[in-house]
């Protein structure tokens, strides 16, 4: 088998990495194995950016694979350059599977059964149409307690398509070729148990009603105040995985009118986004493109998700357990 080379890898990442429905801003990694070195994405960095910056870094995999056969899944990897860079928070996962090529990505189509309170029916249908063997892991905060939990599970098994609840998917291949494969049927066959809800928008203009806060650029991510059911997930339905949390905080700012966020603002809150019930979504100019691409992320998911489904938030002990997290307060300020 010819070797993995970073041209090819960039331009898998820039595929990939531009499309919001598998990848959604500094999300999601992709790594390579090449003698005793494990390529992997830096963490913070964009899969999307891999041809024009430089968002990979050599780890030791000898080391990596001692450790996991130790069984120490917290163990910090060792770079083989010297570099700002952090690897990514998954790495111990990347080395622990035997494949070439691993990539990690948030599928909007998997993620829409993989948040619901009960997600078995779902994945059992997928199972039936992906031509191959798969498994689902209850939700782990990422890094070693994930990748704890994944050796448990896949042993000595040689299973190439991994599905993570309230977090995404992890596929093992042994060339590009064979990765593009094993995404089109992932995504095929959960798009056959994800029922998309179309919706019509009224691109009438909105302007702000209050100062320092300004409309979405995206009209669309106004539904998730108009819609009357969407509007009602801000409450307990907010943080339905990892990168929700670290980038758009523990909990929706929602008022049902004008004068209720005006009563709010007294107590000398200001947050950054905020969803005014008929009216509109409101954001400061502070508000960066990663976290508008999950806010976009969210409304992608709600609208694959059938009203009357009842989800499966992260508990306030799992989003605090991550927002308290060094190793995501990093990725935080380098997206």
């Amino acid at each position: 088998m010819p070797p993995i080379n970073h041209e090819q890898i960039s331009s898998f990442c820039v595929s990939i990495g531009n499309n919001p429905l598998l990848v959604q801003g500094a999300g999601g990694n992709v790594s390579w194995k090449d003698g005793d070195k494990l390529w992997i994405k830096a963490s913070g960095t964009w899969l999307a950016h891999a041809k024009n910056k430089s968002i990979f870094v050599p780890v030791d995999l000898y080391d990596l694979k001692k450790s996991i056969l130790e069984k120490k899944f917290f163990v910090s990897p060792k770079l083989k350059i010297d570099s700002p860079l952090r690897p990514s928070i998954e790495t111990v996962l990347h080395a622990l599977l035997p494949h070439p090529i691993v990539v990690h990505i948030h599928p909007i189509e998997a993620l829409s059964f993989l948040v619901l309170r009960e997600p078995h029916e779902a994945f059992n249908r997928v199972r039936e149409l992906m031509s191959e063997e798969i498994i689902m892991i209850p939700y782990r905060q990422p890094g070693g307690e994930l990748s704890s939990t994944i050796s448990s599970v896949i042993h000595e098994k040689n299973i190439r398509c991994i599905f993570l609840q309230n977090h995404g998917v992890v596929l093992g291949a042994s060339s590009i070729m064979d990765m593009n494969d094993l995404i089109s049927s992932l995504r095929l066959a959960c798009q056959s148990v994800s029922h998309k809800i179309n919706f019509s928008t009224n691109r009438s203009h909105i302007s702000s009603f209050f100062d320092e806060y300004f409309p979405p650029e995206d009209y669309e991510i106004n539904m998730l105040a108009i819609n009357p059911e969407w509007f009602k997930r801000l409450k307990d339905d907010w943080v339905l995985f990892p990168d929700h949390a670290v980038f758009l905080g523990p909990k929706a700012f929602f008022f049902h009118n004008i004068e209720e966020f005006k009563a709010f603002t007294k107590l000398k809150l200001s947050p950054q986004l905020i969803f005014v019930k008929d009216k509109g979504v409101f954001y400061k100019s502070s508000f960066s493109l990663t976290q508008k691409i999950q806010l976009r992320c969210y409304l992608d998911l709600l609208q694959r998700i059938h009203p009357d489904s009842e989800l499966n938030p992260l508990s306030m002990q799992e989003v605090n357990n991550l927002l308290n997290w060094d190793a995501e307060k990093f990725r935080q300020q380098y997206s």
